[in-house]
């Protein structure tokens, strides 16, 4: 997965351009898909940080191309923002099942595309410390995490 590597899948060809643009006037390099048949195969082949699904597309759904994505393998761990034409949240159970981790109101600005997209990039960055890192595990916490049922710490 290449860490500035995107992938945009929609059937509007004026929104995925217009992201295409912003974005890799910050640095990333996008790809494009606009239809379901080849939207998966592009996405194993690219190998993308960060998935953008229309969920509104002409002769298919987004969040069926998010759960074939989110189903796949190699694909699985892929963050996908879903590009909508309301506003909202997104339930827990759209993460499990779709991977899907935000959405974009389709009338974006720059400055909340190129946020949401720094956001879900750094948080999936092979870079970042482990939680473990971050909050070491003190000593004797370690020593009674490797005792075994019957013992106790003293």
């Amino acid at each position: 997965m290449t860490e500035k590597t995107i992938l945009v899948i929609d059937t509007d060809a004026e929104t995925s351009q217009r992201i295409k643009s912003i974005l890799e006037s910050e640095g990333y390099t996008l790809h494009k898909s606009a239809g379901r048949s080849d939207s998966i195969s592009a996405a194993v082949k690219i190998k993308p940080s960060l998935i953008f699904i229309n969920i509104a597309m002409r002769d298919t759904s987004g969040l069926e191309i998010a759960k074939g994505i989110h189903e796949t393998e190699s694909l699985k761990d892929v963050p996908i923002i879903i590009i909508t034409p309301h506003g909202g949240t997104i339930e827990p159970r759209y993460t499990a099942m779709y991977g899907i981790v935000d959405f974009i109101k389709k009338a974006f600005s720059p400055e909340e595309l190129i946020s949401k997209t720094i956001d879900v990039v750094e948080m999936k960055s092979p870079d970042q410390p482990a939680v473990g890192e971050i909050f070491p595990i003190q000593a004797h916490e370690q020593e009674a995490a490797a005792l075994s049922p019957d013992e106790e710490p003293v």
